[in-house]
This record gives C-alpha cells, sequence and structure tokens, in this order.
C-alpha cells in the first residue's frame, strides 16, 4: 500500500508522530509519499518517495491528513477530485473532522494497512465565478460570500435555477454542505444536517430582516448570487481558507461538485455522539 502523507508542518505533534510512524509503515512493507518541504523539515532522505504535493493524491491508496479540521478542508480540496480515500489524524482541539487523535495512531497501523475502515462520501461544492472559464474553486464545507473591506452591508441578488429567490442584505451569506452544517453555518444560526446528506444550506448572516432565514435545498440545486451595483464589495471564500474577490457586476454560481469527498472512518464513530460531545449537549 502507497500512503500519502499530508499536514500542518507547523504542529508539534507533527515531527512527534509521524517519524515512527513511517519507521512502523516501513517495517510492514508499504510505503509513503511526502513532499519535499515535508521531507525536508523531518530531515528525512531515504526509505521514502517525495512527491510534489499535487502529485501525491494520485499516487497514494489513501492520504492521511495530519492537523486539524482546517489541514484537513484543505486536503480534502487538493484529494478530492482523485477520490482516494482520506484518514484525519487530530493534532489539534476540536475535531469535527479528523477521525484518529495523534496518540493513537500506532495502534492503527494495521487496520489502516489492512483497509479496515469504511468509507463516508461526502458531499462537495463548486464555485464558478463568470467570466473565469478556469477549473472552478472546490469546497468541503462551504463558500462564503463576505463584504471586503468595509462596513457596508451587501446587496446580494440570489436565484436557484435560474429562478429568483430574493435579494440578501446581510453581513454575507454561506452557502454550505451538510459536512460544514457544523462550521460557520452553525454561528450563524443555520441548521445542523447530517453529514453524509445530499442538500445546500443557504444561510444569510446577519441579515438586515429577521424574516430572512436559513434554507435548505436538493443537492442538484445551482445557487447564483450577484452582487447589486450598491452592494459592498465581496470575497467570496472557500472553507476559511482561500478567497477570490468578486468582480463588481459578476455573478458566482455555486453548485455541487462533479466528485466526493471519500473520509475513512472506523468502526464505532458516530455522528450524533460527536456531536453532542463536541458542542457539550446536556452539559451545564
Amino acid at each position: 500500500m502507497n500512503i500519502g502523507i499530508v499536514g500542518n508542518l507547523d504542529k508539534p505533534h507533527f515531527h512527534e508522530v509521524l517519524p515512527p510512524f513511517l519507521d512502523e509503515v516501513r517495517k510492514r512493507g508499504a510505503s509513503a509519499i511526502l513532499d519535499p518541504e515535508a521531507a525536508r523539515v523531518l530531515g528525512i532522505k531515504d526509505l521514502i518517495d517525495i512527491l510534489p504535493l499535487d502529485e501525491i493524491p494520485k499516487a497514494a491508496d489513501i492520504v492521511l491528513s495530519f492537523g486539524g479540521d482546517g489541514t484537513l478542508l484543505s486536503t480534502a480540496r487538493l484529494v478530492g477530485p482523485h477520490e482516494k480515500p482520506i484518514l484525519g489524524i487530530n493534532l489539534g482541539g476540536l475535531g469535527y473532522l479528523t477521525e484518529v487523535p495523534y496518540d493513537n495512531l500506532i495502534e492503527r497501523i494495521d487496520d489502516i494497512l489492512e483497509r479496515r475502515y469504511e468509507i463516508q462520501q461526502r458531499m462537495m461544492l463548486c464555485a464558478q465565478m463568470e467570466g473565469d472559464e478556469g477549473f472552478p474553486h472546490v469546497a468541503l464545507n462551504d463558500f462564503v460570500l463576505e463584504r471586503s473591506g468595509t462596513p457596508r452591508m451587501t446587496h446580494l441578488e440570489t436565484t436557484i435555477d435560474g429562478k429568483p429567490l430574493t435579494t440578501y442584505r446581510a453581513d454575507g451569506l454561506i452557502v454550505a454542505t451538510p459536512t460544514g452544517s457544523t462550521g460557520y453555518n452553525l454561528s450563524a444560526s443555520g441548521p445542523i444536517l447530517e453529514p453524509t446528506m445530499k442538500g445546500i444550506i443557504v444561510t444569510p448572516i446577519c441579515p438586515h430582516s429577521l424574516s430572512m432565514r436559513p434554507l435548505v435545498i436538493g443537492a442538484d440545486r445551482t445557487v447564483e448570487i450577484r452582487p447589486t451595483a450598491d452592494s459592498a464589495q465581496v470575497r467570496v471564500v472557500a472553507d476559511g481558507q482561500r478567497s477570490v474577490l468578486l468582480e463588481t457586476g459578476k455573478a458566482v454560481r455555486v453548485r455541487r461538485a462533479p466528485f466526493v469527498c471519500r473520509l475513512a472512518v472506523f468502526a464505532g464513530r458516530v455522528f450524533y455522539n460527536t456531536l453532542s460531545q463536541k458542542l457539550r449537549w446536556g452539559q451545564r
């Protein structure tokens, strides 16, 4: 088996956990693939394959994402188009998406190598900017349209499958997946969806009218959003990490991506338990 390794090099546990893990992988006759920067930082020069970061998903049978949920989101954008399994190794704190605590990784090596895991297919989104015919931006959690560098309100004309919905007058607008329902969408009072569901959530951020509520629509719909002439300038942000300025008068179209994120999960992890634990439901 070829195990791709990506991760947040700034996390202290990355340097602590990875070398012994690589030793155990080699002892079992498997191979690991790192990008040049990770290999340099760890001081590893041999007994691994070194490939550019964007080549790792093509060569790997499974990709391990070392970091927190933010690292896994960036891994999903990298790996998603190749639909290879992703296993999150939690070096962070919250851990909605990451499956294995770092101090439990060695115990899971045989399960990984023998593929004793299930695959959850998580819907992703893609966004195409009007006038930009390049490869669309992709996101596992959400696309957020937010005002850029001004306290002015955004005015966002929104249609679904070309049919008018409304003009949102708000601080911004979130278009989220079920996986992203527990992210920014939740902070903006949006609904929580089971992460393996198929659907798109449209949630205004601090709307001017309290009657403007979050909306869940079918997964195969297309949401088109166009800032009006009197709107604040708008930036489109993918998963809270990558952003692009939306040109005045231009629209962005958000739809279901033609591929899914394949998350590797072990038996026994239940979404409702994770939700209750992370949100501290029932605790005083």
